[in-house]
C-alpha cells in the first residue's frame, strides 16, 4: 500500500513539474498578454488593424527588390500580432507623405471609413497629438557623420565646420545643422543614397545620416570607401507607434504589447537589422588632460572579479 501509494505521489509531482515548465515556457516566449475588459471587448470586435509601413525607411521599413515590405519595424509587429492575436494587415500606400495624410484622416473619420489604424514608425512630435496617440519609443536613431575612408580630418561633430556636407533636401535635421555651424557649404541632394555617392566620388567632405538607414545603403551599393567618422546626435528623433487617436483601446493594446516582447527578442531584431558592432567604435569618450596623464602612467589594470 505504501509503495502504490508513493508511485501515485510522484506521478503527481511529476505531472505538476511539466506543467509548470510548459507554463515558464509560454511566459518566456511572451504568448499573450493580460487586458483590460474594454481593451478584451475592443480586441474582439475589431481582429484585423490596418498598419501603414513607410516603404523607403531600411532598415526599418522598406520595400526589397521584390517588392515585398521588410525590415526592423515588420518583425516587431510580428511579436505584437503574436502578443495579442491581432491580423495586421500592411497599408497599400508606402510613400511618406501619402499614408501619413491618409492617417490622419483616419483619425477624424468614423471606425468604419479608417483605412488606417497605426503607422509603424512616428516621431513623437507635439502638432501631432491631435491626431494620434504615441507608445514609447521602440526605435533610438543616431545621427553620425560619414566621409571618406582616407579623410582623417574629421573626428567628432565640431569638425564638420567649414567643410562641404551633402545634405538631402526636406530632411527635418538640416535647418539644426546649419544653424548651429553656419559655415557648413551645404550640397543639396534628393536621397540619402545620393549623399552617399557625393562623398564617395569627392563632391562632399561628409554627410549626417542616420546610422541604420547609412549602413543599409553602404552594404547595399558597396560603397567600400566610405567610414563612419563621428557621432552627430546620439539619439536624434526616436520613432514610436502612432495610433490614430479615436481608438484609444488600440493604443493601450499595442503599448501592453510592446512591453510585453522579451528583451532578448528585441536585442535579436537589433542585431539582425542594425549596424550595433558600428555604435561600439563610434562612442565618444573625452577625457581631461588628468586623466589621460594617469592612463598613461596606469597602462595596465587589475580587475576583481566574482566568480
Amino acid at each position: 500500500m505504501k509503495t502504490g501509494t508513493r508511485r501515485i505521489t510522484i506521478s503527481w509531482f511529476s505531472i505538476l513539474v511539466v506543467l509548470l515548465l510548459a507554463f515558464a515556457l509560454r511566459a518566456s516566449a511572451g504568448d499573450g498578454i493580460k487586458l483590460l475588459p474594454a481593451e478584451q471587448a475592443w480586441l474582439e470586435a475589431h481582429p484585423e488593424i490596418t498598419v501603414a509601413f513607410d516603404g523607403h525607411f531600411p532598415p526599418y521599413s522598406f520595400l526589397n527588390d521584390e517588392g515585398e515590405l521588410e525590415g526592423f519595424s515588420i518583425d516587431v509587429f510580428k511579436l505584437i500580432a503574436a502578443q495579442t492575436g491581432f491580423t495586421i494587415r500592411p497599408h497599400p500606400e508606402f510613400s511618406w507623405q501619402e499614408l501619413y495624410e491618409t492617417a490622419k484622416h483616419s483619425s477624424s473619420a468614423s471606425i468604419s471609413e479608417a483605412q488606417i489604424d497605426a503607422v509603424a514608425t512616428m516621431v513623437n512630435r507635439r502638432q501631432r497629438s491631435e491626431w494620434f496617440n504615441f507608445t514609447s519609443p521602440y526605435i533610438y536613431k543616431s545621427l553620425v557623420v560619414i566621409n571618406r575612408e582616407e579623410d582623417t580630418r574629421i573626428k567628432q561633430r565640431g569638425d564638420i565646420a567649414g567643410k562641404t556636407i551633402a545634405l538631402v533636401k526636406q530632411y527635418q535635421y538640416v535647418k539644426a545643422i546649419l544653424e548651429e555651424f553656419p559655415t557648413v557649404k551645404p550640397l543639396y541632394v534628393d536621397s540619402m543614397l545620393d549623399a552617399l555617392n557625393a562623398v564617395s566620388v569627392g563632391d562632399a567632405d561628409a554627410t549626417i545620416s542616420f546610422l541604420g538607414a547609412g549602413h543599409y545603403y553602404r552594404n547595399k551599393y558597396l560603397l567600400t570607401n566610405l567610414k563612419y567618422a563621428a557621432v552627430y546626435d546620439k539619439e536624434s528623433a526616436n520613432e514610436s507607434i502612432a495610433i490614430r487617436k479615436n481608438a484609444p483601446q488600440l493604443a493601450s493594446i499595442i503599448q501592453r504589447a510592446l512591453n510585453a516582447i522579451p528583451e532578448r527578442e528585441m536585442q535579436a531584431l537589433r542585431a539582425k537589422w542594425l549596424p550595433v558592432d558600428y555604435m561600439e567604435s563610434l562612442v565618444e569618450i573625452h577625457l581631461t588632460q588628468r586623466e589621460q596623464a594617469w592612463i598613461k602612467a596606469h597602462r595596465n589594470i587589475r580587475l576583481g572579479i566574482d566568480p
